[in-house]
């Protein structure tokens, strides 16, 4: 942890971000690509990482802490939690690989540390590394989530 927290002082990625499975099979291009266009973001308990309407043109990883996804179900006027995303899980990348603007919230339920991914860049390197499949797998996850009626 203390890596996280002294390379997240630069503003950077720090190597723990690559152990993430969205990440994970980028190849050294691509991981220096997002080091230097990412960024590491900090938010307090109850802060909002991103809001529902925001474009989507990134995806977040939890470096530290956890982020509270929020979502109106189909039929329903109000948000309820779709999932909660602690370290090393991705969120945010539904509607960001799919050129939406968001449907969600994401919200610190904890103190958190996250990075964000540029989308545009993130795809490019999946791309070039010949995989997108974890982040695909999260996609579903998340579709399957918001389409069961409660």
């Amino acid at each position: 942890m203390s890596e996280v927290r002294a390379v997240a002082s630069k503003n950077h990625f720090p190597s723990a971000a690559f152990r993430a499975p969205a990440l994970a099979a980028l190849d050294a291009r691509g991981r220096g690509e997002l080091e230097a266009a990412g960024r590491v973001l900090r938010r307090r308990a109850g802060e909002a990482v991103f809001r529902e309407g925001e474009p989507a043109d990134a995806f977040y990883v939890v470096l530290d802490g956890e982020v509270c996804v929020e979502a109106r179900r189909r039929g329903q006027e109000r948000a309820e939690l779709a999932r909660a995303v602690g370290r090393g899980q991705s969120f945010g990348e539904e509607a960001a690989l799919l050129g939406l603007a968001r449907h969600s919230a994401a919200v610190a339920r904890t103190d958190a540390l996250v990075v964000e991914v540029p989308v545009a860049l993130y795809a490019r390197a999946a791309a070039r590394a010949g995989t997108d499949e974890p982040l695909q797998r999260a996609i579903d996850d998340v579709r399957d989530a918001l389409d069961k009626p409660r």
